[in-house]
């Protein structure tokens, strides 16, 4: 079993900022979109994963928030074109029959802890994800996959960068503070100090335990700051035992939903990514001769209108602002009369 783990919303940001000012037909904005969809199709071509699961945080205040006030406090809104784009990735990802998993009260990183705990010992999981929390859980058998080089960040790796086992990475953060999610750290304990204390002596217990050998300037703040560093560390540590429905076999890599993702790149003219559907359609199309049109003005209305009479077969399907038939409104029609073309009428 080889099971890939995407943090969704830590690597949505990631492209986002990687991929600027990349719109679609329309003017809209699609990086994101596009940078998801590009890191979905390198994976399952290079790692060819037996499953996928993308893990989401939820709009509810986590745990966290609830013991922590200001966890978090310093980060931004969502940018709108970034939140635009997000129903979309959904859509893809349900399209390509990946499994989403969240839970209330909890982030992405405790629902991806919850996951590796439950996954069987000799399962292959490889997480992507750039939240530096997670580096936690390395063991072996579990490793971060860089999308950009495809070179695996294992735990080995991790000793050999910081001098001590993955396991112990919450007391660190909790020594030296981390800026993305406010959490203080120790006053005057930097990188390089946290890392010898934890190499020296283990976990912030046994560091206390031992504040006698520790050199004056340090202990004193290390002792001034003794409540809140325990709780910083409880903030930091991901939770492994988070109340998850979820049967592995949902995550089982399988045939996509391929009439959806065409009316999605066709609407958004990814013609990369078309090429890449054609292992999965019974009748191969060559994506540059594809015809994909957007149809805005009544003289090409009229022109498609001329060109598909008489057809024998006409595929008809609507794009809407939800799926309730009794609240939703009509966005455009999407007509086709062979593989290989297609209208899009706003």
């Amino acid at each position: 079993m080889k099971f890939v783990l995407i943090d969704g919303y830590s690597y949505l940001y990631q492209v986002y900022h990687a991929i600027s000012g990349l719109t679609g037909p329309r003017g809209e904005p699609v990086n994101a979109i596009f940078g998801f969809v590009r890191m979905v199709l390198d994976v399952r071509k290079k790692v060819r994963p037996t499953h996928i699961a993308v893990a989401w945080d939820t709009a509810e205040p986590s745990f966290r928030h609830k013991a922590f006030s200001d966890y978090k406090a310093t980060r931004k809104p969502m940018p709108p074109d970034l939140a635009v784009q997000v129903p979309v990735v959904k859509e893809i990802i349900a399209a390509y029959r990946f499994a989403e998993v969240s839970s209330a009260g909890f982030e992405a990183d405790d629902v991806i802890a919850t996951l590796v705990a439950r996954l069987p010992d000799d399962a292959e999981i490889l997480i992507i994800s750039r939240d530096k929390d997670l580096r936690q859980l390395l063991r072996k058998g579990v490793a971060f996959y860089d999308t950009k080089t495809g070179k695996l960040y294992t735990e080995s790796d991790f000793v050999a960068e910081f001098g001590f086992a993955p396991s112990l990475f919450p007391d660190y953060l909790a020594l030296v503070g981390d800026k993305s999610d406010n959490i203080p750290g120790v006053a005057g304990i930097g990188k390089k100090t946290a890392a010898s204390l934890i190499q020296k002596f283990g976990p912030l217990e046994e560091i206390y335990a031992n504040a006698q050998l520790i050199d004056g300037r340090y202990r004193r703040k290390l002792l001034e700051a003794k409540t809140r560093v325990f709780q910083m560390r409880d903030l930091v540590r991901v939770r492994t035992d988070v109340p998850l429905q979820f049967d592995p076999d949902s995550a089982r890599v399988r045939e996509p939903d391929v009439p959806t993702l065409l009316k999605i790149f066709s609407k958004y003219n990814f013609k990369k990514f078309l090429e890449e559907l054609s292992e999965w359609m019974d009748e191969a199309v060559d994506v540059e001769e594809c015809d994909y049109r957007l149809v805005d003005t009544e003289e090409e209305l009229e022109k498609v209108a001329r060109r598909l009479r008489g057809a024998e077969l006409l595929a008809v399907d609507t794009e809407t602002t939800s799926e309730d038939q009794h609240e939703c409104r009509l966005v455009g029609v999407s007509l086709s009369a062979k593989p290989g073309t297609g209208f899009y009428i706003p």
